[in-house]
C-alpha cells in the first residue's frame, strides 16, 4: 500500500494555513478583551455594596442593578462582535476572514 505524501507548504481551503503570527496578536486580543470584562465585572461587584447603603437599596434592588450591567455589557459585546461582519457587507475587502464568505 502506497502512502500518500503530505506536502507541508500549501494549504487547503478552509485549512489553519500554518503558524501565521497574527493569530497570536488575535489570541492576546481576546484574552485582554476577556480579563477587563471579568475586571469590570469585579469591580461593579466591589463597589455595590457601598452604593447599596449610600442610596439605601435593597437587596432585590441590587440584584436588579447586577443583571441590568450583565446584561447591558453582554449586548454591547455581541453588536461589537457582528461589527465587522456589517462592515464587509459594504465595503468588500482583499483581507480578513470576513473576504472570504
Amino acid at each position: 500500500m502506497k502512502r500518500k505524501q503530505i506536502d507541508r507548504n500549501t494549504t487547503e481551503p478552509g485549512s489553519s494555513g500554518g503558524s501565521d503570527p497574527r493569530r497570536w496578536k488575535m489570541l492576546w486580543v481576546i484574552v485582554t478583551a476577556q480579563l477587563l470584562i471579568v475586571l469590570d465585572a469585579n469591580i461593579v461587584n466591589i463597589a455595590l455594596p457601598s452604593a447599596q447603603a449610600a442610596l439605601g437599596m435593597s437587596d432585590g434592588d441590587r440584584q436588579w442593578v447586577v443583571t441590568a450591567y450583565s446584561l447591558t455589557s453582554a449586548a454591547s459585546c455581541c453588536s461589537a462582535a457582528g461589527w465587522p461582519t456589517c462592515m464587509a457587507a459594504r465595503r468588500p475587502s482583499s483581507r480578513g476572514w470576513w473576504a472570504s464568505r
